[in-house]
């Protein structure tokens, strides 16, 4: 019996220009992603988190703390990279697993990432 789990970052830019309020950025799993991550792996938990965006070249009048990118004094101009981790945990032993040491090289994990706009 093998515990399994693992972590992967994707990254998904977005741009921010002419936007004139500050935004808050929030992701979550799919319903389908634990079947799919479930196919690979075995049971176990999944979670997903959103990293701290980072502007990127050329980006202007815009500020980012933690998850919350925010406007400056005129709309925003630019991108921001968001980084989105998922975690998996394999808390349970797998012992459904007939694919032992085969490599997994496409696996969909759909992820819904949210921007809304930020409230003081």
């Amino acid at each position: 019996m093998q515990k399994k789990g693992g972590t992967a970052t994707a990254y998904v830019d977005i741009d921010l220009t002419g936007t004139e309020v500050s935004v808050d950025l929030a992701c979550e799993l799919a319903s389908t992603a634990t079947a799919n991550l479930t196919s690979v792996f075995g049971e176990g938990k999944v979670t997903v988190s959103v990293g701290t965006p980072v502007a990127q070249t050329g980006a202007t009048n815009m500020t980012v703390s933690g998850t919350t990118v925010t406007v400056g004094t005129a709309a925003m101009n630019g991108t921001v990279r968001v980084p989105i981790t998922l975690t998996w945990d394999g808390d349970v032993n797998d012992t459904t697993d007939t694919n032992t040491g085969a490599t997994q090289t496409d696996v969909t994990i759909p992820v819904t990432l949210t921007v809304s706009q930020h409230i003081n």
